[in-house]
């Protein structure tokens, strides 16, 4: 019986194929809706997590780092985890550490 009621239903299909079209047009609409939702909840996670991904910076102990804030000054930090604002600062790291120069030998005239 659970095949005849099949062939059935595929015959009332062929005869009337405009409701099978409506049904399949729905099916569409809800595909691209879905899609849609999704591209507008993805696109700006993504957007966000770059964002605060970008604005954390490490500077190293031997270095200071200078921040800028559209292109003036705005302050110095030390080594460590920094937070920057997306887009806004900028950081110029600077090398702090003290360099050895070699010095000839000299020779000294001293009075007794």
């Amino acid at each position: 019986m659970g095949v005849k009621s099949d062939r059935v239903f595929q015959f009332k299909q062929i005869l009337n194929p405009s409701t099978n079209l409506k049904k399949n047009r729905h099916e569409g609409r809800d595909n691209m809706v879905d899609a849609i939702e999704v591209i507008a909840i993805v696109i700006p996670l993504i957007v966000i997590i770059y964002a605060f991904i970008w604005s954390l910076r490490i500077v190293r102990p031997t270095e200071k780092g200078l921040v800028e804030r559209f292109g003036k000054y705005h302050r110095f930090v030390q080594g460590g985890l920094t937070f920057l604002f997306p887009f806004v600062d900028r950081i110029i790291r600077v090398n702090i550490t003290e360099r050895m120069t070699p010095v000839q030998r000299q020779d000294v005239i001293t009075k007794r």
